[in-house]
């Protein structure tokens, strides 16, 4: 499902234009991204956990050549799905 299917299921669902469909999907995505980089775990009710974590740096290997990278510590988004979310799975 790609964002344009998400507007429009949220326009039929809820009786509003798409327009308004696509504002409000967009407001809501604008307060998770805000939430994230500031860094707060963001929890939505049987749905799930959006939390930043931080990989640390590590060494990895280029696998035709065998040379060694130091790969460097990086902050990424972590999901967890709910328990009802997952049962439905």
């Amino acid at each position: 499902m790609n964002k344009q299917e998400i507007v429009s299921a949220l326009a039929e669902k809820n009786g509003v234009s798409l327009r308004e469909a696509a504002y409000i999907l967009e407001s809501v995505f604008e307060v998770l991204e805000e939430a994230i980089v500031r860094g707060e775990t963001v929890k939505v009710p049987n749905f799930g956990i959006f939390s930043v974590k931080s990989r640390a740096g590590r060494k990895g290997v280029i696998p035709g050549t065998n040379d060694e990278i130091t790969i460097p510590s990086k902050t990424i988004v972590s999901f967890k799905m709910s328990k009802s979310l997952k049962e439905k799975l």
